[in-house]
């Protein structure tokens, strides 16, 4: 989960037409496929929504922040 949300901070720095495109790309689908694919990507799907959405820039870093951070620990591991 670190390496995938590092490639999107990557490419939200560098490209972030790439994950516009990519956006559109999911929402071109048809309707079953839609749902599954929000289903295998919906944090990220988020995360590009909360980017683009009319926040004041310190609120949209803070937002993925937390979504990352949320995301990567209910994601971990747990010991038995």
């Amino acid at each position: 989960m670190v390496a995938t949300w590092s490639v999107f901070f990557t490419l939200l720095s560098v490209s972030p037409e790439t994950l516009q495109s990519a956006y559109d790309w999911l929402r071109g689908l048809g309707p079953v496929l839609e749902v599954v694919m929000w289903i295998v990507v919906l944090p990220w799907a988020v995360g590009w929504l909360v980017w683009e959405a009319s926040w004041e820039h310190w609120l949209r870093l803070l937002g993925l922040g937390l979504l990352c951070a949320i995301h990567l620990v209910v994601s971990m591991p747990r010991l038995r």
